[in-house]
């Protein structure tokens, strides 16, 4: 503890007075690959800039805005760079998660670096202009919060419906292994997975039909655990009376990535 306490507060003189803004987030996350890929475990990520140096550079594509071509503009939600991918896909392999806290001004490549934390099951936090007064409580709460909340590690999900149901696509942070299988580097109760489920061509002839999910984990103790949930759904014909019982809140937060 002492020896991790010492360099953290080194590393909060050591470049304080330097002018050199250059960034090699890409070889960064490849040095720390090769220490934790024995292990597995979390990747804090901390990125004040854009990275423009070494793998993984990145390019400022703002300046696609001003063009006068509109056609262009969906190409900035998409990554630019295949790096990101193939090192998350990597990380995800060997158990490793990776969090990502942007403080990047005034441009910060997100649709790529996001892909980090998509497919090893991390988060990506954004503080846009940031400020100490400003942002400062806000940043610490939610660093303390991921690392002193229950985190499961090196868990797979599945998720089961009933005959007549078949699961079709999934929303969420996640590295898919198979068609119904989701590998899950770390994950948390902060965590929210989404699950489209459709019926086959027969129409059910049941009034309730089963979904289950089950999550196979590590907790920090070492322990490998088995948690299963088992939900009765009712069956309806009334399209109108499945609507009423739609979850609004839910449903918009499931749809709103595939809105973008």
């Amino acid at each position: 503890r002492t020896v991790i306490d010492a360099f953290l507060d080194m590393v909060c003189t050591s470049f304080a007075q330097t002018q050199n803004m250059e960034s090699a987030m890409g070889p960064a996350i490849q040095a720390a690959f090769m220490a934790m890929s024995h292990v597995g475990g979390k990747l804090l990520v901390f990125q004040s800039c854009l990275p423009t140096l070494g793998s993984g550079r990145l390019v400022n594509r703002d300046d696609t805005r001003a063009s006068t071509d509109a056609t262009r503009e969906h190409l900035l939600r998409g990554p630019v760079d295949g790096f990101f991918k193939k090192m998350s896909a990597e990380c995800s392999r060997q158990q490793i998660c990776i969090d990502l806290y942007s403080i990047a001004a005034p441009y910060s490549d997100l649709a790529s670096m996001a892909v980090l934390c998509k497919y090893t099951g991390g988060e990506l936090r954004h503080y846009p202009g940031f400020t100490l007064e400003k942002d400062g409580f806000k940043f610490e709460k939610e660093l303390r919060n991921n690392l002193e909340r229950f985190t499961a590690w090196e868990a797979v999900c599945r998720v089961r419906c009933s005959r007549g149901f078949r699961i079709c696509a999934f929303n969420g942070h996640f590295f898919i292994r198979s068609m119904d299988l989701l590998a899950l580097p770390a994950t948390d109760g902060d965590k929210a997975y989404g699950v489209h489920i459709a019926h086959d061509e027969v129409v059910p002839s049941t009034n309730i039909s089963y979904l289950q999910c089950a999550l196979l984990y590590t907790s920090a103790e070492g322990e490998r655990r088995i948690r299963v949930h088992t939900m009765a759904v009712p069956v309806v014909t009334d399209i109108a009376e499945m609507y009423r019982a739609v979850d609004g809140g839910a449903m918009g937060a499931f749809m709103a990535p595939f809105w973008i």
